[in-house]
């Protein structure tokens, strides 16, 4: 009997693009790593190993970031009590990586997104990290159109003799529009504005970011039907509606900001065409 590799890699997901279908560039044109600005969130049991929630990108380049409602507030109770730590894996050049607390959230009532707060923290020369972005769109995607996610729900998570191996491999996963609900899929899953697709959301891309042909993100991954390629992805506007605690504007000592006049100062990139 042969001895079976300890260390396996995730198999493949139905829906996967086909590889080098698809690519991020910087504003400069430049090819990009989408992992350095798309990330796996995960929570902590109390021995302190990981688990993966879900899929969360930056929008400002300190830390500001989307994903979501469920993928958080999953670990609250119902008196708003945090039941788990939770994080995000931020992933840097060479193959370095970084695990940053989330210290906070602000959820929108009804749609199912949340920008949520990483913890400030400092690279390796001492200067305070920041890392890439993606671009906001507020143009609606065309029906019948092509659009992609960039999600973590590729992983294999094993303990081998005690010690914990979590293999997460980000992957795109492309669809077409199938059908636009302005005011919401359903009144209680779904009730804010949505999109049905045909990509397969496994679990995990939950909170991931959804492309459309002109690059920039105008919705998030909410849920999918399992084994199915009938999917529902949450319209990113509805972040505009928020406002995040404890944020410090130049010099401003903190305050609650909506999150539409961060945008308006620049910290968040919006495209309007």
């Amino acid at each position: 009997m042969t001895d079976q590799p300890e260390f396996l890699p995730p198999s493949n997901l139905p829906g996967e693009a086909l590889p080098g279908r698809y690519e991020i560039r910087t504003s400069d044109g430049a090819p990009a790593d989408a992992s350095h600005g798309i990330f796996p969130i995960v929570q902590y049991d109390g021995e302190g190993r990981i688990y993966l929630l879900g899929t969360g990108f930056f929008i400002s380049t300190t830390g500001l970031f989307v994903t979501a409602r469920h993928v958080l507030m999953d670990t609250f109770d119902s008196k708003g009590r945090e039941c788990y730590a939770i994080g995000l894996i931020q992933f840097l050049p060479n193959r370095i990586y970084l695990q940053r607390p989330i210290l906070r959230c602000a959820a929108h009532p009804l749609a199912d997104v949340t920008v949520g707060v990483a913890a400030p923290m400092n690279d390796r020369s001492g200067k305070p990290l920041t890392n890439p972005i993606v671009t906001i769109t507020s143009v609606p995607p065309d029906l019948d159109s092509r659009v992609v996610t960039f999600a973590y729900p590729k992983h294999s998570n094993r303990i081998i003799r005690n010690v914990q191996h979590m293999d997460v491999r980000p992957t795109f996963y492309d669809g077409d529009i199938t059908e636009y609900f302005p005011s919401g899929r359903d009144r209680v899953l779904l009730p804010a504005p949505c999109y049905r697709t045909s990509m397969m959301i496994h679990g995990g891309a939950s909170g991931g970011p959804v492309f459309s042909r002109t690059g920039g993100v105008f919705g998030l991954n909410s849920t999918g039907i399992d084994g199915t390629d009938i999917s529902f992805v949450s319209r990113i506007n509805e972040i505009f509606e928020l406002v995040v605690d404890d944020v410090r504007m130049g010099s401003e000592p903190p305050r609650s900001v909506p999150v539409a006049e961060i945008a308006r100062a620049g910290h968040i990139v919006v495209r309007s065409s």
